[in-house]
């Protein structure tokens, strides 16, 4: 089916629904939702004490403080070459790997705590769920940051213990990241090769629209979400 004719059809197909109380007569049909998106279920990171209320999506991410190899191609009578910066990398980079020496990272061993992302599990658009596919899709990425100050260090005990356990300092509130030096008796305040920072970003609930086709939760009578359409799917309804 073509492009333009399929438009066509989901024009004819689609009906209005009231997203506050859907109904089983229109299951399986296409239907078009709009409105404020809203979750009940408060998104936790256990490790750091991080809670997001009302948001679709939490997010950490820990970054280290390394040294970075770019490969340059050779040009004209220019030869190849590589260069050397100091990066915030989300991943150990192996500098032992690398072409030339004196680039030194630290042995790439397992980190205390790595990025994760924590998305919402029951995020609702009026009375329907969205399911973990459509809350990934949710555009409205607003980047709220979590931000520490030295009132926090109480909270952050069980972090910083992990953290010396790997040999680092104390997480270190500072604005919206946690720091951790790269040793346990390194108090420099810049960053340095090694060094360990942590931020936390959630994404607030906000506007939504939805043109999809009305389908049951699996196991929940009365309770509805979306699939994408399939208009095959809805002539047999």
């Amino acid at each position: 089916m073509r492009f333009a004719q399929l438009i066509a059809r989901a024009r004819n197909a689609c009906v209005p629904v009231d997203k506050d109380a859907p109904t089983i007569s229109t299951q399986l049909k296409l239907v078009h939702i709009a409105g404020t998106t809203y979750n009940n279920t408060n998104l936790c990171d256990k490790d750091f004490g991080v809670v997001a209320q009302d948001s679709y999506r939490l997010k950490r991410k820990v970054e280290m403080y390394q040294w970075q190899e770019t490969f340059h191609e050779a040009q004209g009578s220019q030869r190849a070459y590589y260069t050397y910066f100091k990066v915030w990398s989300e991943t150990a980079i192996n500098s032992s790997q690398f072409k030339n020496p004196g680039f030194d990272n630290p042995p790439p061993t397992p980190w205390p705590f790595t990025s994760k992302a924590l998305p919402g599990k029951e995020v609702m658009l009026g009375q329907y769920q969205l399911n973990a596919s459509q809350v990934a899709r949710l555009g409205a990425k607003t980047n709220n940051y979590v931000m520490w100050g030295p009132s926090d260090v109480s909270v952050l005990y069980n972090a910083s213990q992990k953290m010396k356990m790997a040999g680092y300092t104390d997480l270190k509130p500072k604005g919206s990241y946690l720091v951790a030096n790269a040793e346990a008796t390194d108090d420099r305040d810049a960053p340095h090769i090694g060094q360990m920072r942590i931020s936390f970003t959630y994404d607030k609930c906000a506007e939504a629209t939805i043109l999809a086709q009305q389908i049951s939760c699996d196991g929940r009578p009365g309770s509805f979400t979306f699939r994408a359409w399939n208009p095959k799917t809805a002539q047999s309804s």
